[in-house]
């Protein structure tokens, strides 16, 4: 049994001294591993609250956005409104001036006309009696009553609806808009280019760079493209009145030759190439 045992001591000497080292290579993975954990969880608290400063300032942030937008959406329809009510106070006055003039013209034709003066002064009256409203004091009330009824629900909406059409908003994307703003009967496409012809008509201009056959059509403006065609007038002068028709819309000589084709097919005759004067130039390159 002794020779066993000296046998075994013999072997493995060194049995000691490896159970030592190895403890000490635990201890310090041990130690290492409380090292790293210390900084980990420190600098974890830190993020925390670099984390929690940067979700308040960019909450902060987004709040005064949304404050300012809504303070700017308010001024601009104050803005809208007074333009609204002004340019309709003048044209309405512009009337009434008109209007006068006329009335002068008629008196002094009942003067020179002495034969005819009773029945000339029945119509004098008839006349003074239809314009009985146009005073200063009812174009100011109706001015007001348009304003306060349909100016809100028709013109500022209409406007609104144009200025997204101008940005480049697509159909889709002005539906969606016009829902989420409350904005009532927006729900095709037709309903758009209705508005957007609207917003034109109340003096917004068209900033948009290709041609709108429907909201030009709207507007009247595809007839006298139609008519300034037939009339003779060149294709620089048939963009320079669509321009002025629909405040700033443009159009290729592409699309007014398509157009003249399409009235060609629903008039049965042939005008495309067959004018006379300035215009004819133009038709001999598009043929």
């Amino acid at each position: 049994m002794q020779v066993l045992t000296n046998a075994f001591n013999t072997l493995y000497s060194g049995l000691g001294e490896l159970e030592r080292r190895t403890g000490q290579l635990f201890d310090y993975i041990d130690n290492s591993y409380n090292i790293f954990r210390k900084e980990y969880e420190s600098l974890k608290e830190k993020y925390e609250g670099i984390r929690t400063d940067f979700d308040e300032a960019y909450a902060a942030a987004e709040n005064f956005c949304e404050k300012a937008e809504k303070a700017y959406a308010g001024v601009r329809n104050i803005y809208l409104r007074g333009k609204a009510f002004v340019g309709g106070m003048f044209s309405r006055i512009k009337n009434i001036f008109c209007n006068d003039k006329k009335n002068d013209n008629n008196t002094s034709n009942n003067k020179n006309n002495k034969n005819d003066f009773s029945q000339k002064n029945s119509r004098q009256k008839t006349n003074n009696q239809s314009r009985k409203k146009s005073t200063l004091d009812d174009v100011v009330k109706d001015c007001k009553h348009e304003n306060k009824n349909t100016g809100k629900k028709h013109m500022d909406y209409s406007v609104r609806i144009a200025e997204l059409y101008n940005h480049g908003y697509n159909t889709r994307e002005i539906i969606r808009e016009a829902n989420t703003r409350g904005y009532k009967g927006i729900n095709n496409y037709n309903d758009v280019t209705d508005r957007v012809a609207e917003g034109l008509s109340h003096g917004l201009a068209y900033t948009r760079k290709c041609y709108n056959n429907a909201i030009a059509t709207r507007l009247g403006a595809k007839d006298k493209i139609i008519q300034n065609y037939l009339s003779g007038k060149t294709y620089k002068e048939i963009k320079q009145n669509l321009k002025k028709n629909t405040n700033g819309m443009n159009i290729s000589d592409s699309s007014i030759l398509r157009i003249m084709h399409e009235y060609e097919n629903k008039a049965g005759r042939k005008v495309v190439g067959k004018r006379n004067g300035k215009g004819r130039r133009n038709d001999k390159l598009f043929k």
